[in-house]
């Protein structure tokens, strides 16, 4: 266990120590909060029983008191009438107050009767629960004495009930019932505060062993977190001390390392963790380095030799390289001279390009022009026929406006006879017709004016019809000169087409020779740029080469430093 417990890796080691803290902490903290619930659960439950049971209790007893205030009214009631040697109680005589409190007395008794049957209830609940020796004998106990008190009641009651219904009794007898039935209500009291006082006991029993087992809880709390720390602790410890003692191998085989000794010995180390990698890997890295160096000492005498032969052939390269450099500067300023001609060239075509494309556009505007013209008057022409037609609409609708003032005419001649002879029949008639003469009168004026007002229209609708008549001439005569001004429009707008055709042709021929210009003068620039890049190239590999020339001679010089250093390393 030991052993693989060593051959785990660093990570999993202090992974796993803690997982195991996290575990001890886990199991803790669960058996407390277990703990602290199941005490919490029985106080609650305990309080909430409590409360209910006394409050249950108490109103039994207030119950059972305000019943016995009624009987001792009742009874003190049947007492005073018995010493007036009045009629019995129950011979359907008696005021109404006493039937009123024989009514209070069945009411208290039926909130006992359901009150017992609550605490029943509730000490059948507290039964059902797991509870210690000590405090379920308690429940026992008080529902013993429950029972004895329920029986007390239900008999006192009997008791209540029967003397009430007995009749003709001796004042004697009442006296010797009014006393046993207080002496039993004395009893139901003492019983009902010994079942409170049960009650209180069993609280209290029930939150001794609460504090019980809270303390019994903490004391294991307190065990368990100290077997944890313990464990923690020792299993910290050694994984400690086993790493340390792993890493202070590998400090010191990496401090031979670092002295130069190549040649260091390593101890066999099995281990599987990061050190023991570490150290199988830094043997590996020795014999690595002692086979890099016996090449590096082979190569640094070779590199030697070749940096000598190659300061050599370097100073006769440069000397060509100047010479071709001279050269390719006369080529590059013959290009230089040809992209600026052709540029020209470019800058001429694309200016004239301009130009057409300026005309090609105005001619394309005017067509637009023209075509909104012909659209115009066309849409003009198209409102002058539909007003034409209205107008000649028009035309007919005020014929039929003179036939209706016609009948209208001819409707005002017939009032105006009836109007007449209305006046003659009331000259006839007298005094009694003077009212029905003026009304005549007026009738006949008004038939005479509308008579009147219907020429007068007459005449307006024939000049407003002669002006229908001017107005769909002259508009025909506009659709007509519309109808020419829309062919012109038309072959207005074919020529502009065409010309606008003809310069489109005209701006593409000098697109295309601004095109090719361009190219040409983009090769030439091309060409321009790489002769340039040549002699710039040109330029370098001669500077470069008179420092590679410089450089064989220190590179020999590191050669014979390298082979210096590496014999400073033990490799046997």
């Amino acid at each position: 266990m030991l052993h693989f417990f060593k051959n785990l890796k660093i990570f999993a080691k202090i992974l796993s120590l803690s997982t195991l803290l996290l575990l001890f902490v886990i199991i803790v903290a669960a058996y407390s909060l277990n703990q602290t619930v199941l005490l919490s659960d029985k106080l609650k439950s305990l309080s909430k029983e409590e409360i209910a049971f006394l409050g249950v209790a108490n109103e039994v007893s207030t119950l059972q008191l305000e019943k016995n205030i009624y009987i001792e009214r009742a009874l003190r009631l049947i007492l005073k009438r018995k010493f007036n040697e009045s009629a019995s109680f129950f011979d359907g005589s008696e005021p109404v107050v006493n039937k009123h409190n024989l009514q209070l007395i069945k009411k208290t008794t039926e909130g006992v009767q359901v009150g017992l049957a609550e605490i029943d209830k509730l000490v059948v609940n507290l039964l059902s629960k797991q509870w210690s020796a000590k405090i379920e004998k308690n429940i026992v106990n008080i529902r013993e004495d429950f029972n004895k008190l329920k029986g007390e009641i239900v008999e006192f009651d009997a008791k209540v009930q029967a003397f009430f219904a007995a009749s003709n009794i001796s004042s004697e007898l009442i006296e010797g019932e009014i006393l046993q039935l207080e002496r039993q209500q004395d009893t139901i009291d003492e019983h009902i505060i010994s079942l409170m006082a049960g009650v209180e006991r069993l609280t209290l029993d029930i939150i001794q062993e609460s504090e019980q087992l809270e303390s019994s809880a903490v004391k294991r709390t307190v065990i368990f977190t100290l077997v944890s720390v313990l464990v923690g602790t020792c299993l910290a410890f050694m994984i400690a001390k086993n790493i340390r003692v792993n890493l202070n191998k590998g400090i010191s085989v990496a401090q031979q390392l670092s002295s130069g000794n190549l040649a260091v010995s390593f101890v066999a180390n099995q281990q599987q963790d990061e050190v023991g990698q570490l150290l199988r890997e830094l043997e590996l890295m020795s014999q690595h380095f002692r086979k890099v160096l016996s090449k590096v000492t082979e190569s640094s005498m070779h590199i030697s030799q070749l940096a000598s032969t190659l300061s050599n052939n370097t100073s006769d390269t440069a000397k060509d390289t100047e010479a071709q450099q001279s050269g390719i500067e006369q080529i590059a300023s013959s290009i230089t001279e040809m992209v600026s001609s052709i540029q020209e060239v470019s800058k001429n075509a694309h200016v004239a390009a301009e130009s057409t494309q300026h005309a090609d556009q105005q001619a394309t505007e005017g067509h637009d022009i023209v075509s909104g013209v012909t659209e115009s008057i066309s849409t003009l022409v198209t409102s002058v026929e539909n007003t034409s037609e209205v107008i000649k609409q028009l035309a007919k609708e005020t014929a039929n406006v003179e036939s209706i003032l016609d009948v209208i005419g001819s409707i005002a001649e017939q009032t105006n006879l009836l109007a007449l002879n209305a006046a003659i029949e009331a000259a006839r008639a007298g005094e009694q017709g003077k009212g029905f003469a003026v009304v005549a009168d007026e009738v006949r004026s008004l038939a005479l004016r509308t008579h009147e007002s219907t020429q007068q229209i007459q005449t307006l609708i024939r000049n407003l019809q002669q002006q229908a008549s001017n107005s769909v001439t002259k508009m025909d005569e506009g659709c007509t000169y519309a109808a020419e001004t829309v062919q012109r429009a038309t072959k207005a707008e074919a020529s502009l087409k065409n010309i606008a055709s003809a310069v489109n042709t005209i701006n593409s021929m000098n697109m295309q020779i601004a095109s090719a210009a361009e190219e040409q003068s983009s090769v030439a620039e091309l060409i321009n740029q790489s002769v340039e890049d040549i002699s710039h190239k040109t330029q370098l590999n001669a500077e470069r080469t008179h420092q590679i020339s410089k450089e064989s001679h220190d590179l020999s010089s590191l050669a014979e430093t390298l082979q210096s250093a590496v014999k400073q390393f033990k490799t046997n």
